[in-house]
């Protein structure tokens, strides 16, 4: 158990709030996420996630950026899965050929 004044690791992010909550946005789609709902998710997301920006992310910034994603966000999303799908094709030659 932590004591009040230990800090909780959170998983440090190279993204925006705005990128993560695309992403975040896309695993609730893909039904990825299982969660009972969109809040939970979004609860833990701010509770154990860090973006390069914002130690503490607020439910409703990522509920909002969620339901309405930037266009910048979905772009750079967009080009990360790529890069994420040509590993995923590289491991797949090296360990499945």
């Amino acid at each position: 158990m932590k004591s009040n004044n230990e800090k909780k690791i959170k998983l440090q992010l190279d993204l925006s709030v705005s990128e993560l909550a695309y992403i975040v946005r896309i695993l609730i789609e893909l039904g990825i996420a299982k969660n009972k709902s969109k809040a939970e998710v979004y609860s833990w997301c701010c509770e154990n996630i860090a973006t390069k920006k914002a130690e503490d992310i607020s439910f409703n910034a990522i509920k909002n950026k969620c339901n309405i994603p930037q266009n910048i966000s979905i772009i750079k999303v967009g080009k990360l899965i790529k890069e994420m799908y040509s590993l995923a094709m590289r491991d797949q030659y090296k360990y499945l050929s």
